[in-house]
């Protein structure tokens, strides 16, 4: 049995804020269209990098770890519950 092909996401599943970011970088995009999701990662990323920044003009250093973290979907912190038990 062949592999199947990779598919794209929806824009119509996509939050309203993260697709009409889509269509102001590809205007041509139709209601049915499909994004890589690649492309739908870094148009997340991008939306929450702007809202982030819309309050003031700078990132914090524990801002900027959190998106980096995301960006290479790591975690940020340990189990604490862990912790807790030991």
């Amino acid at each position: 049995m062949a592999p199947s092909e990779p598919r794209g996401i929806p824009i119509a599943l996509l939050r309203p804020d993260i697709a009409a970011l889509a269509r102001k970088y590809h205007p041509d995009l139709s209601d049915d269209a499909e994004l890589a999701p690649d492309e739908v990662h870094r148009l997340r990323m991008t939306h929450l990098t702007q809202t982030l920044l819309a309050d003031r003009a700078e990132l914090s250093a524990a801002e900027r770890d959190v998106l980096d973290a995301i960006a290479a979907d790591r975690l940020l912190a340990k189990n604490a519950d862990a912790d807790a038990d030991a």
